[in-house]
């Protein structure tokens, strides 16, 4: 007979800074008995990646307790910015993520800038 163990996040999302128009990857970690299943929230807004079609995230069973999520979003937009965690949730309960924060940089605004200081 196996424990009930609410969930606790193993690996958190961590701060990224990408170049707009690049794929970034967020992972989380967490593990719970039973397995818990793993969501992801941006702004604190579980709709905000739901309603973005450049954004999926894949998760992975990594054995009977533990699951590894990747969110990952493609061709980064600068309205992807912003505080991105990992929820994980089993019958026992939920166990959000410390936050990352994603930045997005455009390289076209950086030229201007560096040709103008320049």
């Amino acid at each position: 007979m196996s424990a009930f163990l609410a969930p606790e996040t193993v690996e958190d999302p961590k701060n990224q800074t990408v170049v707009a128009g690049f794929n970034v990857t967020l992972n989380c970690t967490a593990k719970g008995s039973p397995m818990p299943s793993i969501t992801w929230i941006k702004n604190n807004d579980p709709l905000a990646i739901q309603s973005n079609p450049r954004i999926k995230y894949i998760n992975t069973a990594l054995d009977d307790k533990q699951i590894h999520s990747q969110l990952v979003i493609e061709d980064a937009k600068k309205e992807d910015k912003g505080k991105y965690h990992c929820v994980a949730n089993n019958t026992v309960g939920e166990k959000a993520s410390n936050p990352a924060f994603l930045s997005i940089e455009d390289l076209g605004e950086t030229y201007a800038v560096y040709y103008f200081l320049t």
